[in-house]
């Protein structure tokens, strides 16, 4: 395994499959991506591979002042990311995209929630996101967390009960049949992918 991470990957999509009307809220001037969910998709996987093969750009090039300048304006990213809140998973850093590229909703264990949802929901509908994808990755905390909790039968203390509830549909059959915390992860992210398509 790289010193930077393994990192799982799931798409679903969904440009058109999240419900919801015009927003209020306006998105700018910046144009929405022209490219297809396919294209983006490839983009990521692109950046992902040079990322864990250490090929990476010059920092200073995505500090542009032309490339800031435009984005005050507006956002149109055209790839929406529920990734984890673990420190180690920077979706901007690990697919190689810069500023204006990614709309990032981030949450302990990667599950969609209502918060999460109406977010996605927002990328799709006014920022013409349309590529959405769901990360999930090795040693994950959060997994490991609930794993525990649903073999041990011991619930999770307050709080981290809701994290509990947002990850269980998918965890339980992994935990029902023995299976391994990387299984887990997987089963996560698909069933989360599921649930915003």
């Amino acid at each position: 395994m790289s010193t930077r991470g393994r990192f799982l990957l799931t798409t679903a999509a969904l440009s058109a499959s999240l419900s919801g009307g015009a927003a209020a809220l306006a998105a700018g001037p910046v144009a929405p991506s022209s490219e297809t969910p396919d294209e983006l998709l490839r983009r990521l996987q692109e950046g992902n591979r040079r990322f864990v093969a250490g090929d990476l750009p010059d920092p200073k090039a995505e500090q542009a002042a032309e490339r800031r300048a435009m984005l005050v304006e507006g956002q149109a990213p055209g790839i929406a990311v529920l990734s984890c809140a673990d420190s180690r998973v920077v979706p901007n850093i690990m697919f190689l995209q810069g500023a204006g590229d990614l709309f990032v909703c981030r949450v302990a264990g990667n599950f969609a929630s209502d918060d999460i949802l109406g977010s996605l929901e927002y990328a799709v509908a006014v920022l013409k996101a349309r590529l959405i994808v769901v990360v999930g990755h090795e040693k994950c905390g959060a997994v490991d967390a609930v794993y525990d909790a649903i073999a041990k039968a011991t619930p999770l203390p307050e709080h981290l009960d809701a994290i509990e509830a947002g990850m269980r549909a998918g965890i339980k059959p992994v935990v029902a049949a023995n299976g391994t915390r990387n299984d887990a992860v997987i089963a996560n992210v698909k069933a989360n992918a599921a649930k915003i398509g």
